[in-house]
């Protein structure tokens, strides 16, 4: 064992830094996997999906078990992590707490589009003199505190939901029934609330809550009267991060985290973090603030003001500081019993009886008049967000077609074609939301259709009348006889005849931009007479839609013209009897709203993934439930109509209808790079061994469905003038948002059938592993003689630690010991 390395003392630096406690700081939700196992996602591959970490805490050690195959102990975490060598790591912590001494990481710089939201939450709550009367009411804080911190952009309103507003995240929190419930709209976990107090020197005193209420309260109480005291909050009471330390330093530090057990524990993990780094630290029992007689049911500051009242709260508070005790040297260690890993049996990185939501709609990525008709019809129709933002999404590529395109790469070209499957029980207002989105564009093909009836079917008929009739004298004169010269001429002219005839009766079918159901021939033959050979598949309820796809007019599924539809493939189709379809470049547009039931349909039919249908689409369960009538009816602004109908009218008129080539728009280069880059993380996590190896035919649209979300944006921004803009960062930005959050959502929806081919795997292997020797084998024999790869064993042991465990034996003779899955004695004879 390796006692000291370039004259530092690994073992002690190991000592002083338990690798679960170091984890946790990072930001890494650890969970018990076993006796003496914790597990959790990896962050030094950024594991979204999965639990590739593994920690044995007792041991000291860690490894991934996904795509970095790599293991260590805390200095080398460090060394990964922060991207230093060594002797910078044992710097790093040596002597101290895990707590790199470089400048915070910054966050990513937010969108023009969050900075909007985040100003108009401000100016909502700001203006909003009701709200501000009404939280006063229900929590005690003063209108006055409540709108000034809406007016320094600490504070907001957004959506009806009281909104906390972080440098680089926007935190929503509402009372749901008996619970409350948070979202984050976008950020995260990684940065203190009004983390600005604590920009330069002057606050010397820094009071850290556990959590955005518990500040807002000491604020309410005038504890920053005096200037040199800055509050702030930690997002939750387990979200303590190292970079928050530096920002810190120098400075008395408070730690006011709630009186209960993971306020304790937050509380001694922020005091072993900062211990050495401040000045002072000290920690604020909530309940100390009180009489005995008054602590009943208390537990945090919040409550402490409720009982106080704002200035003996105050006067509490001020008294504490002046009297606190000195711990800047050394703070009490966090001892953790031998063995006991209770603790992170579920270490959310939330507040303890908060329930945090799935993440909302990215509604703010719908540009303009997009983002105000999809909110206005949410709120007129009463449905979620998600399902008016799927349609309008679904109307907007239809109105484009196959009339604008952007250059993705090399020479290819991608259209804005989407296919979209909004999931909503019936009776929860899917007509109500898809009527109002919808009326333009079929308004417009129902006229187009009346201007057919009107002229373009008699002239139709008119001109194939007259080119029949000349087709018949010419026929006639076929039977004298000709001169060669005569002979040609009416050959031609009888050629003529026959194209006229084609071109009348193509002109007698009736135009169709969309359809509702209709078979695959309807489809193929609708496609064939369309301009730029362009349809939208478009229906409010698609479960008539959905079974003729299943097969109901014959014995297998056909999605042949689905496929193509979606990609441009060429189609050439012979039918017996009938003339054949030949379509060079097909574009299908797809807004199918679905019941819960005929999604598990689609998910349960191997022909519908196999396929790739399926995978193609932009799913999302929109969770809508049926609402209680109001009084007084919400109303669609017929300004935010308006502005909507001509939006979607230009958008036809010079993409859709118009006779010319396809526009190709041009991405700017930052725009492009990151389109790129997400389809390279993709590649990555698809590739064997990767978290999304077993979901691969999904993953693999992900990239594409982002470029074809940019053109939709992109033409929602710029309309009709969209082809001569280039298409900009912002926009790549709110695509690739609403990518990722589609690729959540189609994720969560296969969740179940991920997990039980996963058990069916596994109950395969137990049966292999119990015909080996001691119920174990080499990963190399798995996959040579049973079809297990390293990397499936790998996820099957991170899945059920429980059941199998991977390890490295050693025989004792020479060479590199084997890796083996083995399956654990307390399993064995288990079903």
């Amino acid at each position: 064992m390796e006692m000291e390395r370039n004259g530092f003392d690994l073992e002690a630096i190991k000592a002083a830094h338990p690798l679960s406690e170091f984890f946790v700081e990072r930001g890494v939700v650890l969970k018990a996997a076993g006796a003496g196992v914790l597990q959790g996602k990896c962050p030094f591959h950024h594991e979204q999906h999965g639990a590739a970490l593994t920690v044995w805490p007792l041991e000291n050690k860690w490894r991934c078990f996904g795509k970095c195959d790599v293991g260590g102990d805390v200095i080398e975490a460090v060394m990964r992590l922060d991207g230093v060598d060594f002797k910078e790591a044992c710097e790093r912590l040596g002597g101290r707490p895990a707590t790199p001494t470089a400048a915070p990481a910054k966050s990513a710089a937010l969108t023009s589009g969050q900075r909007q939201m985040q100003a108009s939450a401000s100016r909502a709550l700001a203006a909003d003199n009701r709200w501000c009367e009404g939280i006063e009411k229900r929590r005690g804080w003063l209108a006055e505190t409540v709108r000034g911190m809406a007016m320094d952009g600490h504070l907001g309103l957004h959506e009806g939901k009281l909104a906390f507003l972080y440098d680089h995240g926007m935190k929503l929190r509402w009372q749901a029934g008996s619970e409350r419930r948070i979202a984050w709209i976008f950020g995260g976990n990684s940065e203190l609330w009004r983390m600005d107090r604590l920009a330069g020197s002057g606050a010397g005193q820094v009071i850290v809550c556990e959590g955005e209420t518990d500040a807002i309260s000491l604020i309410d109480a005038g504890v920053e009267n005096d200037k040199a005291v800055a509050v702030v909050a930690i997002p939750g009471a387990s979200c303590w991060r190292p970079e928050w330390t530096a920002m810190l330093a120098g400075r008395d530090v408070i730690v006011a985290t709630d009186a209960d057990e993971a306020g304790e524990k937050a509380a001694r993990r922020i005091l072993d973090a900062v211990a050495g780094t401040v000045r002072t630290v000290a920690r604020l029992n909530p309940l100390h603030l009180l009489s005995e007689d008054r602590r009943d049911g208390a537990k945090d500051i919040g409550d402490a003001h409720e009982r106080l009242g704002r200035d003996a709260l105050r006067e509490a508070v001020v008294n504490f500081a002046l009297h606190l005790p000195q711990e800047s040297g050394k703070s009490a260690k966090w001892e953790a019993g031998e063995g006991d890993f209770s603790d992170f049996n579920d270490f959310a990185p939330e507040d303890s009886g908060e329930i945090e939501e799935p993440e909302p709609f990215p509604i703010h990525c719908l540009p303009g008049v997009a983002g105000e008709m999809a909110r206005g019809v949410a709120k007129s129709a009463m449905v979620p967000e998600v399902l008016a933002g799927m349609n309008v999404l679904g109307i907007l590529s239809a109105a484009i077609g196959a009339g604008l395109e952007v250059a993705s790469g090399g020479n290819r070209r991608t259209r804005g074609n989407l296919f979209l499957m909004p999931v909503a029980k019936s009776g929860t207002g899917k007509g109500q939301s898809f009527g109002p989105i919808a009326e333009p564009f079929l308004k417009m093909e129902a006229e187009r259709v009346a201007q057919w009836q009107r002229t373009d079917r008699p002239e139709a008929r008119a001109d194939k009348a007259v080119a029949e009739a000349r087709l018949g004298k010419l026929t006639g004169d076929a039977k004298k006889n000709l001169s060669s010269e005569e002979k040609a001429n009416l050959l031609r002219d009888m050629a003529d005849c026959h194209a006229e005839i084609e071109r009348a009766e193509r002109c007698l079918r009736e135009p169709a931009w969309s359809t509702e159901q209709a078979t695959k021939e309807a489809i193929e033959s609708l496609i064939a007479t369309a301009t730029h050979e362009t349809l939208a598949s478009l229906s409010a309820e698609a479960r008539g839609a959905v079974d003729v796809l299943m097969g109901r007019y014959r014995e297998a599924t056909d999605e042949s013209i689905f496929l193509a539809g979606y990609s441009g493939d060429p189609v050439k189709v012979h039918r017996k009897g009938s003339p054949p379809v030949i379509l060079a470049r097909p574009c299908l547009s797809l807004l199918w709203m679905l019941q819960p039931d005929k999604l598990r349909e689609l998910l349960e039919s191997p022909a519908m993934s196999e396929s790739g249908l399926l995978p193609r689409f932009l799913l999302a369960d929109t969770k809508a439930e049926p609402q209680e009538e109001p009084e007084d009816w919400p109303v669609l602004s017929e300004a935010t109509a308006d502005k909507w109908r001509q939006l979607v009218l230009a958008l036809v008129d010079e993409y859709r209808e118009v006779d010319v080539a396809a526009r190709v728009v041009t991405p700017e280069r930052q725009a492009a790079a990151l389109l790129r880059n997400y389809t390279n993380e993709t590649a990555v996590r698809r590739r064997k061994g990767g978290d999304l190896e077993d979901v691969d035919i999904f993953a693999a649209r992900w990239a594409e469905n982002a470029w074809r979300l940019a053109v939709v944006l992109h033409a929602a921004e710029r309309g009709d003038d969209a082809w001569r803009e280039s298409l900009s960062v912002d926009t790549a930005e709110r695509a690739l948002c609403l990518m990722r959050w589609f690729a959540g959502q189609q994720l969560a929806l296969l969740a179940a059938g991920r997990e039980e081919k996963m058990k069916k795997r596994l109950e395969r292997l137990q049966e292999v592993l119990k015909l080996k020797p001691e119920e174990r084998c080499n990963l190399s024999e798995l996959e040579r003689r049973h079809a297990f790869t390293a990397a499936e064993v790998e996820r099957l042991a991170n899945k059920f630690p429980a059941v199998l465990v991977i390890e490295r034996i050693t025989t004792g003779g020479a060479g590199r010991p084997p890796l083996v899955a083995r399956l654990l004695p307390i399993q064995k004879g288990k079903k």
